[in-house]
């Protein structure tokens, strides 16, 4: 019917949501793989996925523009940047010379800041 039309319309348009949905379980891995057990912010770019939430235990967030990522990156902490690769020429170009792409997985890209990040718990404290 209609509804079924739409649904695969959109379905089509968005380049299979659903199983975006389904394989954020293999790039929220290869980052937990890069961070090794440090707890490093994840942040998708202008997308939520259910599943990046649970199998990060809640460690991901959306960011929905370039204002927003500019004060990420500002912060200096370390932390993982996540974007469709379809949608990267959504991400400013002045934003995109601060990242690094250190992983693609399944269409998904994945960057980190390009400053020398330390990673949580590592290096000394006074």
């Amino acid at each position: 019917g209609f509804a079924s039309a739409v649904a695969l319309a959109v379905l089509v348009a968005v380049g299979g949501p659903l199983i975006a949905e389904h394989t954020q379980r293999a790039t929220i891995q290869a980052i937990e793989a890069r961070a090794g057990n440090a707890r490093v912010s994840i942040y998708y770019w202008r997308s939520r996925f259910f599943s990046a939430d649970y199998y990060s235990r809640g460690a991901t967030a959306t960011v929905e523009d370039g204002a927003t990522l500019a004060r990420r990156i500002a912060e200096g902490r370390p932390f993982y940047f996540v974007v469709a690769a379809h949608r990267l020429d959504e991400v400013p170009n002045d934003l995109r010379a601060e990242l690094e792409q250190v992983d693609t997985v399944n269409g998904f890209l994945v960057f980190e800041p390009a400053y020398p990040v330390t990673p949580l718990g590592a290096g000394t404290r006074r």
